[in-house]
């Protein structure tokens, strides 16, 4: 089982001089759960895994 948690938006006030954020602001980040499987199988010194989850196979 694979649990974690992930970046989904980070937000800021847009600059006046056309910068993305203000420089002394942080942006306003939202997280959201990320859940899968991971299967591995090894042999001796080699390992070979597969991994899906919600966000990426």
């Amino acid at each position: 089982m694979l649990v974690g948690i992930r970046k989904k938006t980070a937000d800021c006030a847009d600059s006046c001089l056309g910068y993305q954020c203000y420089a002394d602001t942080d942006p306003e980040t939202d997280y959201t759960g990320n859940l899968g499987a991971v299967l591995t199988m090894s042999y001796d010194r080699l390992m070979i895994g597969v991994r899906a989850s919600s966000e990426s196979t």
